[in-house]
């Protein structure tokens, strides 16, 4: 019985060391894991660092050309403005009369009245109805602009 005993406790005790292998094992290898875990962690924590710094930095330009957009079109409605303002001052109370002085230097065939105004800018470009059939260049320093109305 002594004998049966000590073959049962012997057989104990290996049972014992196996599965503290066991344990040791699965240990190492949750261990194992836990790390590489960790690794990639930190990895994914610098990435969103990285993308939080671009984020800011495109939010930052966005509100920097939604800006510079702004003032353009400040700008630009200003400038329509007075352009609307000179056709409504200038051009439109002309139309239908003879303005510029070159015009004994233009021979034309027309039906309707012809507009001409002296200009430093062009301001509109309009359709030309009737043809032209001579025109004498006229003298450096005056320039005629012929409307066809």
């Amino acid at each position: 019985m002594r004998k049966d005993m000590h073959d049962h406790k012997t057989a104990l005790s290996l049972d014992v060391v196996k599965s503290q292998q066991r344990i040791s094992t699965q240990v190492a290898a949750t261990a194992f894991d836990n790390v590489n875990v960790r690794k990639e962690v930190k990895e994914l924590s610098a990435k969103v660092t990285d993308l939080d710094g671009q984020v800011a930095t495109i939010r930052s330009e966005l509100l920097d050309f939604r800006a510079h957009a702004e003032e353009n079109h400040i700008h630009l409605s200003s400038q329509l403005c007075f352009l609307v303002d000179y056709i409504n001052r200038v051009v439109m109370p002309k139309r239908g009369k003879v303005v510029a002085a070159a015009l004994n230097h233009l021979r034309m065939t027309k039906k309707d009245p012809v507009v001409v105004v002296r200009a430093e800018v062009t301001v509109a470009v309009m359709e030309v109805k009737e043809e032209v059939t001579e025109v004498d260049p006229p003298r450096k320093g005056i320039v005629a602009l012929v409307v066809v109305v």
